[in-house]
């Protein structure tokens, strides 16, 4: 039952060299997150910045309107 296929599980396991895989893959995959996390933060600064200039861009449309209404 169960056991046997334990012990099948197992010594498959270690012939095909399972853990070393599954290590290699978290490896992997940690890899990916850290180039991912990096990439979202970048755009997510870019964001910023671009919405930065935009307010930056309609407060100086508002100096200059007010400064034509006057003149």
């Amino acid at each position: 039952g169960d056991q046997h296929y334990a012990r099948l599980y197992h010594a498959a396991a270690a012939r095909f060299h399972l853990p070393e895989w599954d290590e290699s893959i978290l490896r992997k995959l940690g890899t990916l997150e850290s180039i991912y996390s990096k990439l979202s933060d970048r755009a997510a600064v870019r964001r910023a910045e671009v919405l930065e200039i935009i307010i930056i861009v309609l407060i100086m449309f508002e100096i200059v309107m007010g400064l034509a209404r006057l003149i």
